[in-house]
């Protein structure tokens, strides 16, 4: 069996797998995970949350996929619904909130 552990460290992701030999392997993980909320805002806007993120959301959502910064996630939200007003979120994508 092998284990795999995601840990932030000031702002440093890390993957840690532990294999069938109890041998610990460490890598940096430079991409976050994000999702976009398919609820949308009081204001309208569907905002775009990085894995760890308060309001992460857990239902009704559109994974993004790994992405280096939030707005190459934005640009994909924006891309694949084009009809929706995308938005990152102010608390953990605060370079891509606009509104």
């Amino acid at each position: 069996m092998i284990l795999f552990f995601y840990v932030t460290v000031s702002r440093i992701k890390l993957s840690i797998a532990l294999n069938r030999f109890g041998e610990v392997k460490l890598k940096p993980n430079l991409m976050d995970y994000y999702r976009l909320n398919l609820n949308r805002q009081s204001n309208g806007d569907h905002e775009v949350h990085e894995q760890g993120c308060t309001y992460y959301p857990t239902q009704n959502y559109d994974s993004l996929g790994s992405h280096d910064s939030c707005k190459s996630a934005v640009d994909k939200a924006k891309k694949d619904y084009p009809d929706k007003r995308i938005n990152g979120c102010y608390y953990c994508s605060r370079s891509c909130h606009t509104s």
